[in-house]
């Protein structure tokens, strides 16, 4: 718990006191103050949801859970009651009791709209949550769990996309049938931390809310339950429950098998090799039956084996026979798409429509050359002169701009130029330098 304190900032050291305290009267002499401590117990419980103090991921019993969210300074919360009860009427939970029967989600589908068991359940949910009391006369919590309604959600439409993308890896038809215990490992194979009452939540949310699975019970006197997994609005036939024990035949011979190898690789060798250390006079009629218990694991795990394969060949021919099936409903339902689309068309009227259009081809044809602008009344000869002016003028104009650089010499008539070319040296004579100046300095001896 105060891990789970420290990570509500809510939670100060400053308001504990209060937030631990029995403040029912602040309703009434602090409405802000009632109303902060209420929001900061919804953000604590919020966040023990979501890091799974509370054992679950969904939903909060109220089993133990003063305990849980007591602090030693502190004690239990003596206002929880109070907080679990404004929490429900702010419709952020919902007792699971309640939940079982009515979903809190909008309508999601036409027929929830205008059904009305709908919503007399609707109604009758309502009635329940503004009388539901969460604590005894005694004033302890009464038994029950509460589910936070947003989380459900996120949850389980989390759940029921890495679920459904799980069983699409296998791209059978026969991998979208289930009994409860297959599911549930698939859900725990794709999320940690779901307990077992998550579980039963997740069958009602799943099927009921999100519309994504169908369920049966195999009848009121067990809790086998047959899932086909995707929506709602598929039934589940008795081919299907078939194909459902079957799976599950698959799945017991599978455990048997693993069983059987461990005996035969690891238990069995560990009880000859201690058996082979003793000195006593019993150790040979031991190991003789060991030995016998060896063979017979031996001959049970063959069996496990040949039952392995023939149930799997029967799976698999199951599935191709799904295949063909489906193929063959496809190729039916393109056929007569193909057939109504044929049927649309007139081989009599077609050479008729495509006469017709040619007419009208040619008379759009006719209508653009009436409408091209004539030359009638235009003397071209005179265009052609004003043409030959232009193109003169411009000629005149270019021969200007390359005047100077026709002037210029190319570069061999320059450096012919160069070398004919004698230049006088004007510069004043040098003066000669004076000798003195030239001569290396004396050396001085003393």
């Amino acid at each position: 718990m105060d891990d789970l304190v420290k990570r509500v900032p809510p939670f100060k050291e400053s308001r504990l006191p209060s937030l631990f305290s029995d403040f029912t009267e602040l309703r009434e002499i602090n409405p802000e103050g009632f109303a902060a401590n209420v929001d900061a117990w919804a953000t604590l419980l919020l966040e023990g949801l979501r890091s799974h103090f509370f054992k679950s991921s969904v939903s909060i019993a109220s089993a133990g859970l003063p305990s849980e969210l007591s602090l030693p300074s502190h004690g239990e919360p003596k206002a929880l009651a109070l907080v679990l009860e404004e929490l429900i009427k702010s419709k952020k939970y919902i007792p699971l009791s309640i939940y079982k029967d009515t979903s809190p989600y909008s309508a999601r589908r036409l027929a929830d709209y205008i059904s009305p068991m709908k919503w007399l359940s609707a109604t009758w949910a309502s009635m329940k949550l503004s009388s539901f009391k969460t604590s005894s006369k005694t004033g302890h919590l009464v038994p029950e769990s509460y589910i936070h309604i947003d989380h459900l959600a996120a949850v389980g439409d989390k759940i029921t996309k890495l679920v459904s993308s799980r069983l699409d890896k296998e791209g059978v038809y026969s991998s979208r049938l289930l009994d409860d215990e297959m599911f549930a490992a698939v859900v725990r194979e794709v999320h940690d931390h779901i307990s077992d009452s998550d579980i039963e939540v997740l069958y009602t949310y799943i099927s009921r809310d999100a519309g994504k699975m169908t369920l049966v019970k195999q009848n009121s006197k067990s809790n086998k339950i047959y899932i086909k997994f995707g929506t709602s609005e598929a039934e589940i036939s008795e081919d299907d429950i078939s194909i459902i024990k079957l799976k599950s035949s698959i799945q017991s011979v599978a455990s048997r098998t693993a069983l059987l190898e461990h005996r035969l690789d690891v238990e069995i060798p560990e009880r000859i090799q201690h058996l082979l250390k003793l000195k006593d006079s019993s150790r040979q009629e031991r190991l003789k039956n060991v030995l016998i218990q060896k063979a017979q694991v031996k001959k049970s795990l063959s069996k496990c084996h040949s039952a392995s394969t023939q149930l799997a060949s029967v799976m698999e021919a199951i599935n191709d026979a799904q295949g063909n099936a489906s193929l063959y409903e496809t190729l039916q339902s393109t056929k007569s798409t193909l057939s109504s689309l044929n049927e649309k068309v007139s081989l009599d009227e077609l050479d008729e429509l495509q006469v017709e259009l040619d007419e009208e081809i040619a008379a759009t044809n006719t209508v653009s050359d009436a409408l091209v602008v004539s030359k009638d009344g235009v003397d071209e000869e005179e265009i052609d002169d004003e043409l030959e002016r232009l193109e003169k003028e411009e000629k005149a104009k270019s021969g200007q701009k390359k005047e100077p650089s026709q002037q210029s010499n190319t570069p061999e008539e320059l450096q012919k130029k160069l070398e004919n070319l004698n230049i006088k040296d004007t510069s004043p004579p040098k003066q000669q330098e004076n000798k003195e100046e030239k001569e290396a300095p004396q050396l001085l001896h003393s």
